[in-house]
């Protein structure tokens, strides 16, 4: 789809706007306004700023306007102005595909991945309470009144994180980027361990060498690792003997004395035994991740899932057993499944999914998390190419949307009526319905490690391939990223860990903290 922009160069939020409403639309670049599919101008002055977008589109031209007083909110030197004008492009861009679409997308204008984080920085910039940010929401960007409070409760939950950590803590993420199978709506690097099983040993060696050296760095600079989060991939598709290796190299390398949660998602059912549930549970972990997806077995085929309904409530049992605090559990709203006759690809329907919520809710003594996600599509994923699922632009089909919205309407009525609250939330590009993922909590039980890490509020120090270490300044709240090598034939033959932390030790001088 061509594109003009017109007195500003906000690329990247025209971008993401695109995305909300024609998922699969190709950005290119236009020198000139004649000709383009959509045309987004903004002018500014000394005190307001007008942003105009035009969307020639199917045959229709649809123009629509936002306004921003661009001393509002800014400080002496101008800052937060950039914010305030990419908000107005955005903002008009919005109006005007919602009057093209004819439809009222439920976070409105928002295209950011955190829109908690919104609420807390709305809440200190205007002084009002999280509350009053949260109306703000559904005023100044459109936002549906029931996704507003989705954020407020996540605000909550992460300033209650907030008040609880200090400057010198951090949180430790190890990647285990092996899988049974891979799952088609996936695009991480796991690999299957059919074809990668000579890979796990020297990539195990190479992940304690990473992590000996990292907590070298922790000590030097008087950090404490408040929480460990293993993941992937697929952590238990390790046999036994290499993630003994993995829990111990872990244990022996960092100071684990000021623990608050440790976290193994372990996630496929069909990679869980007593002796591995054991063997977690003597490392320290006390959270799991028992992620069915579905309890459908006709999507389970269709995502590439090898287990049954049956196995998740056997690992959910052994979990149980083994005696985790708690067992996070994973769903996704709006995944392909097979039809009757086993081969044509087409949507759960609403019915399928409530099946899946309702089957979870009966287990006992009931999962302590529940994450429910939408289907994102995303590139380099199997699902990318199953076109039956999309129309003939490579639009999500209007019916399918339709359907995911009443998933995600059914789990808003229901789990808190089964004693769950929102305690954190994200969206992602390319997301069905530009709806969100919500992480949902029984009391007690918030993952410490998914609001740290969402909300950006303490760094998180990764290891392994695929990893990305985020710092975060504990006082100035600056954020950056350095990145390991993405996959493991990569990650294994890497020196790039010496660079990674040198960046880390810096980043903590520069700072002062």
């Amino acid at each position: 789809m061509t594109l003009y922009l017109d007195g500003h160069d906000y690329r990247y939020d025209v971008e993401q706007s695109l995305l909300a409403y024609f998922p699969n639309a190709l950005p290119r670049y236009a020198e000139a306004a004649d000709g383009a599919h959509i045309v987004s101008a903004l002018r500014t002055g000394a005190s307001e700023a007008e942003s105009v977008t035009t969307l020639n589109i199917d045959g229709r031209t649809v123009r629509a306007s936002a306004r921003t007083r661009t001393q509002t909110h800014c400080d002496a030197d101008g800052h937060g102005r950039g914010r305030l004008l990419r908000h107005c492009v955005k903002l008009s861009f919005y109006r005007a595909a919602k009057e093209l679409k004819g439809i009222h997308p439920p976070w409105g204008s928002l295209t950011g991945i955190r829109p908690a984080k919104l609420v807390t920085w709305l809440a200190g910039s205007k002084g009002i309470t999280l509350d009053g940010a949260a109306k703000y929401l559904v005023t100044r960007y459109d936002v549906t009144p029931d996704r507003a409070e989705l954020a407020l409760a996540a605000a909550r939950a992460s300033e209650e994180c907030r008040k609880g950590m200090n400057p010198n803590e951090i949180s430790l993420y190890a990647g285990i980027p092996f899988c049974p199978t891979r799952c088609h709506y996936c695009s991480f690097v796991s690999r299957g361990v059919e074809g990668s099983a000579k890979l796990m040993e020297p990539y195990t060696d190479a992940l304690a060498r990473e992590m000996a050296l990292a907590a070298q760095t922790v000590k030097r600079l008087g950090l404490r690792v408040v929480c460990v989060y293993v993941g992937g991939g697929t952590p238990t598709a390790l046999p036994d003997g290499l993630l003994a290796r993995v829990l111990a190299g872990i244990e022996d390398s960092f100071d684990l004395s000021a623990l608050r949660e440790y976290t193994v998602e372990a996630g496929r059912s069909d990679t869980f035994t007593p002796g591995k549930m054991r063997l977690l549970r003597s490392a320290g972990a006390d959270r799991i991740s028992v992620n069915p997806q579905s309890m459908n077995i006709r999507a389970l085929r269709a995502i590439g899932r090898r287990h049954a309904p049956e196995d998740v409530y056997k690992a959910f049992d052994m979990a149980v057993a083994a005696g985790f605090k708690t067992v996070n559990m994973d769903v996704i709203a709006g995944l392909p499944t097979y039809a009757e006759d086993g081969e044509t690809l087409t949507r759960e329907t609403p019915d399928e999914f409530a099946y899946t919520i309702d089957e979870l809710l009966k287990l006992s003594p009931g999962p302590g998390n529940l994450t429910v996600h939408t289907l994102s599509r995303k590139k380099g994923s199997l699902i990318d190419s199953h076109e039956s699922l999309f129309d003939g632009q490579g639009r999500q089909k209007t019916e399918n949307l339709s359907d995911v919205e009443k998933m995600i309407s059914h789990t808003l009525k229901t789990l808190p009526l089964n004693g769950y609250a929102p305690y954190y939330l994200y969206r992602q590009k390319r997301m069905a319905g530009a709806f969100e993922n919500t992480g949902w909590t029984k009391q007690g039980q918030m993952g410490y490690y998914n609001i740290a890490m969402m909300e950006e509020l303490q760094t998180i120090l990764a290891v392994g391939a695929g990893g990305v270490t985020k710092l975060v300044g504990p006082r100035s709240g600056l954020i950056r990223r350095c990145f390991n090598n993405k996959y493991p034939t990569e990650y294994i033959g890497s020196d790039k860990t010496k660079s990674n932390l040198k960046m880390v030790e810096e980043f903590y001088d520069f700072q002062g903290d």
